[in-house]
């Protein structure tokens, strides 16, 4: 069990290209977030801090990436803002937040507000056992 997915787009990092394969993984993924209610990662960190890459499919951050969390959005899955911070300073810096919040600019995310980690995982665990 867990608590959140963190970057669930993470493995686009070195994937060429959007394509129907990574629509399927993204939809599976969602499938699953909204079964159990664990919000997905919205990730702040290396993906948007390197700033954009060429793929085959154009231009793009590593991740998190649009077509991802538009299924997300269009599935209403919970997603937490996630700053996968590692060095204390990157604390003092907006910008890869708002990288991130540029990608997925306009879409009607189901934004968790709030969290009670403990709670939540206890009614996973009843799906379990």
């Amino acid at each position: 069990m867990c608590d959140y997915i963190a970057h669930p787009d993470v493995f686009l990092w070195k994937y060429p290209r959007i394509d129907e394969s990574v629509l399927n993984a993204a939809e599976k993924i969602a499938d699953i977030s909204r079964f159990y209610d664990i919000p997905l990662e919205l990730n702040c960190g290396t993906g948007v801090r390197i700033g954009k890459k060429e793929y085959l499919d154009g231009e793009r951050y590593a991740y998190p990436t649009r077509a991802f969390f538009e299924i997300f959005a269009k599935k209403k899955c919970p997603v937490i803002i996630g700053l996968d911070v590692h060095d204390p300073k990157q604390f003092l810096t907006e910008q890869n937040l708002n990288r991130a919040l540029s990608v997925v600019e306009g879409l009607n995310l189901n934004y968790v507000q709030d969290i009670d980690l403990v709670g939540e995982a206890k009614k996973r665990k009843l799906k379990f056992y």
